[in-house]
């Protein structure tokens, strides 16, 4: 405006000399130009002047007249701008800082009429708190810097509107303003509030939950963000988790199944599976994993919970390996065990039930009693049923016909199930087959019965006394031994009801001494006189009775009259004075008798045989001197058997003696190696005819008890009669051994001799019997007699047992 002022006044001061100028122009001649440029005379400067600045006016009022169409079509357009705008707009005032203009948006966002805003200023729009602080950088502020700032403002309503305003300075009405342009980022600035508040939330609730919890990188599998709780159940660092997969946190056998389904699965897909973890010791962590998609820090992540269940699968498996335990017990249990429930339907059966019922366990439930015990037994139970349904306890006995077709006797306990509040839901069977007790109890009192009724029966006066020495029990002699007719008279009463003080007295201090020491006082006899003065005898047995703890609870006793055996008693030991006087007679005999046959033992051998030694020596004499001279064959031949008649009476008269000697030698036992014995006679034969083939097989360890010399005598015989019944064999066999009998150990001497026909065995071991010809098998028959002898005194039996040509066995025992 003072352009367009400035140039007219000018216009206005230069018109008269520029219309003096045109004229002298008009006049006068053409000026002359130089270099270029239009040149005029001084005189007419004013002309050119005048020309120039009203060519310059009219310039001018032409570019006005253009600026004030251009001015008006651009507030027409400012204008539109403004009030069209969605944005919050108005205008400032930088002096007074009051609003001068508004648009309706902002009318329409602050609650405030247009006359309302334009008496307002910028500060009155504030918060209050922030008024001061507003008003001090508005003071501070470059009135050419344009302004960016986030603020807080107001409304009418008193609602409080976050807004960006940017705030421009410009010429208003002349005058310095600000155009205000406000961007409400209200809901911007809460949900972004709500979000950082939210990812706080987030980020508080990941580090501060119990359950562990990660995140990872859905391509590489690596760990991107793990959760306190996951740092403390892992036993891994922050950092170690970050150089870590998941793969590395399961057990090996499960990674191949991990990768697989990292591999295949859905990007948005929500996992709920359990898992074996490590812990970084290598202990497996029991766990279920939720997993769903997550984007974290601009990358495709999955988040992971892990809830850790170690503790709950080893209480599970506890309670699993508990419940097998508890159904193996059951199952090995000799009782019934069920559960009922309400409707009287089966919901668990142990094996028991199988056995008595002839069914699997598993088709007892769901089933009802009715239908598995039929209508007959249920009808005998079903009052008890009722009773426990109804929350009795009920134990009752009696029969049962099970499945297996035989009949058992039970004893069956029903329990109540009941709930907190006092509800029955079932209750628990528990059953026993008391058929073997049952029968056992019959058994005993059967037992009782018969007992009593022995004891009723005895003659000896029996009784069974407390340990107040009080009578429990009498039989119908002990009643009739003390007078009574009734057992009910005795019972409870003391021996001072029946005996004299002196004599209850000894009989309650026996039963005392008996319960204090629990010995038994056995056989001890008495005498009384009756009252005719004749003495009778008792013979009295006592005995602690104990109860099945072993606790004496009484005695028992056993009264029996002696009366007559101890008269027999007398007779017999008069007897026995008078015996024992004859067997003293008799061994004095006997002796006499044993020292006449010492003598004529000692005639035979020394007075009879000296004749025979003549007869011989002499018979020797004539063969050897006179036979070829004077005596024919006849008469040698008599000589000959002269000659062997005498060497054959010297050997019976030697067997003879050694037999005497058997039986009148004392005897000593001691252990005897008999298979060393065996062998030694043996070795004797072998040497005494070395060109036989005889085989001699005698077994080990053969030890028996007796007399050494007795013994070798009669081993040596049977080896000597074995050895001389071979000789006609080739190869001959003999054999010493042992052989197990009922009554103990046989001990025999076998051969494959000659042998010997049964029916003459009872002639073998009798003196000068013999079954073979003396010139067939030379002998004098004493042998096995002499045998038999030394067996019967060490208290033994001898036999044998053979076939003709085909051996003979000689057997003996010794206790």
């Amino acid at each position: 405006m003072r352009f367009r002022l400035l140039w007219a006044g000018l216009a206005w001061v230069n018109l008269p000399g520029a219309v003096a100028h045109a004229a002298d122009a008009l006049r006068g001649p053409a000026p002359d130009v130089s270099d270029g440029w239009i040149t005029a005379p001084l005189s007419h400067g004013w002309l050119w002047f005048a020309i120039i600045a009203t060519l310059i006016l009219l310039v001018v009022r032409a570019a006005a007249r253009r600026d004030r169409r251009l001015q008006a079509a651009a507030d027409t357009s400012y204008r539109y701008l403004f009030e069209s705008s969605p944005m919050p707009m108005w205008v400032m005032d930088e002096g007074t800082r009051r609003i001068v203009e508004v648009n309706e948006t902002a009318i329409r966002r602050y609650g405030y009429s247009r006359d309302e805003f334009l008496s307002l200023t910028a500060v009155d729009l504030q918060v209050p708190e922030d008024r001061m602080t507003f008003a001090q950088q508005l003071s501070e502020r470059d009135s050419v810097d344009v302004a960016h700032q986030r603020r807080r403002h107001i409304t009418k309503g008193g609602e409080t509107i976050i807004a960006d305003v940017t705030a421009r300075p410009f010429v208003f009405r002349g005058r310095s303003a600000r155009l205000v342009l406000v961007n409400d980022v209200t809901t911007q600035v809460r949900a972004e509030e709500e979000l950082r508040e939210s990812e706080q939330r987030y980020r508080d609730l990941f580090e501060r939950s119990p359950i562990p919890m990660w995140v990872y990188d859905a391509e590489t599998l690596r760990f991107l963000a793990v959760n306190e709780a996951a740092v403390r159940r892992y036993g891994y660092t922050r950092q170690e988790f970050a150089h870590l997969t998941i793969a590395d946190l399961h057990v090996p056998d499960a990674v191949p199944a991990l990768l697989e389904r990292a591999r295949t699965r859905a990007p948005d897909a929500m996992v709920e599976r359990h898992a074996g973890h490590r812990h970084r010791s290598g202990t497996v962590i029991e766990v279920d994993i939720r997993s769903g998609p997550i984007v974290f820090g601009g990358r495709r992540a999955r988040q992971v919970l892990a809830h850790d269940i170690t503790d709950r699968v080893r209480m599970e498996r506890a309670l699993r390996e508990g419940e097998e335990r508890l159904r193996t017990i059951s199952d090995n249990v000799p009782a019934l065990i069920g559960y009922i429930d309400a409707d009287q339907r089966y919901r668990f059966t142990n094996r028991t039930y199988e056995n008595w019922f002839g069914l699997p366990a598993r088709e007892f439930i769901g089933q009802t009693i009715r239908e598995v015990v039929g209508d007959a037994h249920y009808a005998n139970i079903r009052s008890d049923v009722e009773t426990a349904l109804a929350g009795h306890t009920v134990t009752v006995e009696r029969p049962l016909h099970g499945g297996t077709g035989r009949e058992i006797f039970t004893r069956i306990t029903y329990i109540p199930h009941f709930t907190t509040d006092g509800k029955v839901l079932g209750f628990y069977v528990l059953g026993y087959d008391i058929t073997e007790h049952r029968q056992a109890e019959e058994a005993r009192a059967r037992e009782r019965a018969l007992l009593r009724a022995v004891v009723d029966h005895l003659p000896d006066n029996v009784y069974v006394k407390d340990r107040e020495t009080r009578y429990l029990l009498m039989n119908p002699a002990g009643l009739a031994a003390r007078g009574a007719k009734r057992e009910e008279d005795v019972l409870g009463k003391t021996a001072a009801a029946f005996y004299p003080a002196e004599t209850a007295a000894m009989f309650d201090a026996e039963d005392r001494e008996v319960m204090a020491s629990g010995e038994p006082l056995l056989v001890r006899e008495r005498v009384a006189t009756t009252e005719d003065g004749e003495k009778t005898w008792y013979l009295g047995t006592k005995v602690a009775l104990r109860d099945g703890e072993g606790k004496v609870i009484g005695i028992v006793g056993i009264g029996r009259d002696i009366t007559e055996l101890r008269r027999g008693a007398e007779t017999i030991r008069r007897l026995n004075a008078e015996l024992e006087q004859r067997v003293r007679e008799r061994t004095a005999q006997l002796e006499a008798a044993n020292r006449e046959l010492e003598a004529f033992s000692y005639s035979v051998s020394h007075d009879l045989k000296a004749p025979l030694r003549s007869i011989e020596g002499f018979g020797k004499a004539l063969l050897e001197d006179y036979v070829g001279k004077k005596l024919d064959a006849q008469g040698r031949d008599f000589l000959n058997r002269l000659h062997a008649a005498s060497q054959r009476m010297g050997e019976l008269i030697d067997d003879l003696l050694a037999l005497s000697r058997v039986t009148r030698s004392e005897m000593v036992r001691v252990p005897i190696n008999l298979s060393a014995m065996a062998e030694e006679i043996a070795g004797d034969l072998k040497k005494s005819a070395a060109r036989r083939k005889v085989r001699i097989a005698v077994a080990g360890d053969l030890v028996v008890h007796g007399d050494p010399q007795l013994i070798r005598v009669a081993l040596e015989n049977l080896l000597t009669n074995a050895w001389k019944f071979t000789s006609g064999k080739e190869q001959a066999e003999i054999e010493v051994g042992a052989t197990r009998q009922s009554d103990g150990t046989a001990y025999f001497v076998r051969d494959n001799g000659a042998g010997f026909d049964m029916a003459y065995a009872s002639r073998l071991f009798t003196a000068f019997q013999r079954l073979h010809g003396a010139k067939e098998f030379p002998g004098t028959g004493v042998g096995l007699a002499t045998v038999q002898r030394v067996i019967y005194r060490h208290g033994g039996k001898v036999w044998a047992e053979g076939a003709v040509d085909r051996g003979a066995t000689f057997y003996f025992t010794l206790p």
